[in-house]
């Protein structure tokens, strides 16, 4: 089924069939932005919104890391990047699982270099950190490839933090 047959199914509360190929991030998305408007323009109104945030968090992760140079170069490929604007105004999994994925890495590097430098407190680390995790959460509910991202962005902070330290 797609995505808008099972938001249908959703709002009519019909669970006589249930999709288990992806988690139900999507369609319980798009089922709630179609209470509010049904012609689903709120839906993809906010769908490209997001995607604009994109290669900002991008680029922000990318200045986080290394400087101001490495904002520009994000930005600019992030903003070129296919598969980053490829499913824009598709109600696909692939949109949102990609929004909350990046805001993820970006909240998570965010907690991990601002706690490093000194510049936040404690409290806000963790409430950063904590942040961070219920986004790999919320990215895992549009499509389970965020548990091997979230693996391989921790090793590769890790690393960094490493080799910061030689």
């Amino acid at each position: 089924a797609n995505m808008l047959e099972g938001s249908s199914r959703m709002l009519a509360q019909q669970h006589d069939r249930v999709d288990t190929i992806w988690p139900p991030g999507e369609m319980a998305f798009t089922a709630l932005l179609s209470r509010f408007d049904a012609t689903l323009t709120l839906a993809a109104s906010l769908q490209v919104l997001l995607s604009l945030l994109v290669p900002l968090m991008v680029a922000d992760v990318a200045r986080q890391l290394t400087n101001r140079r490495g904002f520009w170069f994000g930005l600019m490929a992030a903003s070129g990047h296919i598969g980053f604007i490829h499913y824009v105004g598709f109600f696909l999994s692939e949109e949102l699982f990609q929004v909350a994925t990046t805001a993820a890495i970006w909240l998570s590097t965010t907690a991990i270099c601002s706690t490093t430098v000194g510049r936040q407190s404690p409290r806000l680390s963790v409430l950063l950190s904590v942040s961070a995790g219920a986004l790999w959460g919320l990215a895992a509910l549009f499509r389970p490839n965020a548990l091997p991202v979230v693996l391989a962005w921790s090793v590769t902070l890790f690393a960094l933090g490493v080799r910061a330290r030689r």
